[in-house]
């Protein structure tokens, strides 16, 4: 054991126990007195390559060539539509410096033409068109022009797609006038915003010579100059025809006065029962136009609900036909659905052609017509027919009241006892003055009126009766009591569409003419104008010598519009 540890240099106690050898005393020997070695070559080789690698990249990188940089494009995304940044909020008092008050306003460039001339004004170009458009009769106080005019070219191609769809309905002559300082060619104009000759436009060029460098004030007097004298004073609004300007004053409703003592309620006690006579005297009496020509009569059941719609329906109906014809007497807001008879249903009729709201051909579709029997539900009646049927019915009651056999005409209903006795007399004036009523169609009156049969009285007149009529005969046939039997279930009555009036209109809005509308006889019958004024002479002859007293050879001339309807009454008064 102790050989053991003392042949192991760690396990010894000391170096000097173990033997020494031969060949541990000459490496003892050869290490003595020697100096400690420097660094290998090896090692310099390295640290000298590495030196010279740093500084070719160094070199390298510091004179790097343009075309071998970085790509901007490659290190950030790119948008083709940048949003524009937010301006900075600028605190009160603390205005930013000129330079940088309005960043997106550029100066004008040096090159633009100062504007300095003021010489007088010279329209070059505006002669030929004006002395072009003399058919026009544009120089008359009633004529059928209307004018456009742009002083840039925003305004021009906002304001041209309107003067060419107004110019396709060749209901007017349809003017375009540009002004400003644009130099664009009137050709290229049309040109960019697509106007041809199916637009019907006549365009001047209003524009004066110089208008590149001339004054505002002189551009202001050019633009005064240019336009038509009534115009010299300003344009306050809309230039409109002198009855469409009426109907828009009176067109408001006047149902609280402006002031006091100008109301007047009258709560009657009647004392028995009103008679027809009576009746239908107080209903007129409720109202008398002040102006014929702009006031009007709206005439409204209980039963009836509007859509909020019906007022602009009327203002345009008024706009577009209440000049046009002598014969529209009513503009009703509600389609019936049985003549005034209440026997038969009222078959309306259709229209082949219309252009729907989308812009397709229609076949057999519901559109407005003409009806010689007036209505009683929802109804607007014109101030001048108003006062002719004021007139007819005072004095067919005076004839009536006159000693003699009453005549026929006067005693015989064709109307139902369903409606006001007032409306025989309409009926009446109706045949004989050839009158007839504007319906909307079915569609359209979905947003105008509806009635509703479950809120229905018989009127006062005839509230005594109803009783005492009997709903069936005794002896009716199958067919009676099958339609008895729809009429007590009552009509299936239509609500109010949601859509809006425009794009129920047929023709896309368009109103069209009152020759072209289906037109119905008072009984429902298809006819046309030339059997209507046939009929309604044959009436009217026949009412003169039976209820006015009239003789065949009388050939009075009574064609002042204040004599009204006297000229059907021949009694003296």
């Amino acid at each position: 054991m102790r050989n053991y540890f003392l042949s192991d240099v760690e396990l010894g106690k000391k170096d000097d126990d173990h033997k020494k050898h031969a060949k541990d005393g000459r490496l003892r020997s050869a290490q003595k007195w020697l100096p400690s070695r420097g660094p290998r070559r090896r090692t310099l080789k390295g640290v000298a390559l590495l030196a010279v690698v740093a500084f070719l990249v160094y070199a390298f990188v510091t004179n790097m060539p343009a075309g071998l940089g970085p790509n901007p494009l490659m290190r950030r995304p790119t948008f083709e539509h940048v949003p524009p940044r937010p301006p900075p909020r600028v605190h009160p008092g603390h205005l930013p410096p000129p330079s940088q008050a309005n960043p997106g306003s550029r100066a004008p460039p040096a090159s633009s033409p100062e504007r300095t001339y003021n010489g007088p004004v010279k329209f070059l170009e505006l002669a030929s068109s004006l002395h072009a458009i003399a058919p026009t009769k544009g120089s008359m106080t009633v004529n059928k022009n209307v004018l456009f005019a742009a002083a840039s070219l925003k305004s021009a191609a906002t304001l041209l797609p309107i003067a060419c769809q107004m110019g396709t309905e060749l209901k007017s002559y349809v003017h375009f006038a540009l002004m400003g300082r644009s130099n664009i060619d009137l050709a290229e104009l049309q040109k960019v915003n697509g106007i041809d000759e199916s637009c019907h436009l006549i365009f001047h060029d209003a524009r004066t010579e110089n208008a590149q460098i001339s004054t505002d004030a002189r551009m202001e007097n050019a633009v005064f100059r240019g336009l038509p004298p009534h115009c010299a004073r300003g344009t306050r609004g809309i230039g409109e025809p002198y009855p469409a300007s009426k109907v828009f004053e009176r067109g408001r409703l006047h149902s609280v006065p402006t002031s006091s003592h100008q109301l007047t309620l009258r709560h009657r006690i009647p004392r028995q029962a009103m008679t027809e006579e009576e009746s239908s005297a107080r209903f007129l009496e409720s109202f008398w136009p002040a102006r014929p020509k702009s006031s009007h009569v709206l005439v409204l059941s209980p039963q009836v609900e509007l859509s909020p719609q019906f007022f602009h329906y009327l203002k345009y109906t008024l706009l577009g036909y209440n000049r046009n014809s002598m014969r529209l007497f009513a503009i009703s807001l509600e389609q019936p659905t049985r003549l005034l008879n209440e026997k038969e249903p009222l078959i309306p009729p259709t229209s082949k052609g219309d252009v729907g709201p989308v812009g397709e051909v229609v076949g057999d579709a519901p559109t407005a017509f003409l009806w010689q029997a007036p209505s009683s539900n929802a109804v607007l009646y014109l101030g001048e027919k108003w006062m002719d049927l004021h007139n007819f019915v005072s004095r067919s009651l005076a004839a009536k009241q006159s000693p003699g056999s009453a005549s026929t005409l006067l005693t015989d209903k064709l109307v139902s006892k369903k409606h006001p006795s007032w409306l025989e007399h309409a009926l009446r004036l109706a045949r004989m003055r050839g009158y007839y009523t504007l319906y909307p169609g079915e569609e359209t009156a979905k947003n105008l009126a509806t009635v509703h049969s479950e809120l229905y009285r018989l009127p006062e007149e005839y509230a005594g009766e109803g009783n005492s009529q009997k709903f069936l005969a005794d002896d009716a046939t199958d067919e009676e009591v099958e339609a008895a039997r729809k009429q007590a279930l009552g009509e299936t009555e239509s609500s109010l569409a949601p859509m809006s009036l425009l794009d129920s209109l047929p023709n896309g809005g368009e109103l069209r003419p009152l020759s072209k509308l289906p037109l119905l006889s008072w009984d429902g019958r298809k006819t046309d104008l030339v059997a209507v004024d046939e009929s309604a002479a044959t009436y009217a002859t026949e009412f003169r010598s039976t209820v006015g007293g009239c003789s065949t050879s009388n050939k009075e001339d009574h064609s002042s519009e204040n004599l009204l309807t006297r000229d059907l009454f021949c009694v003296k008064e």
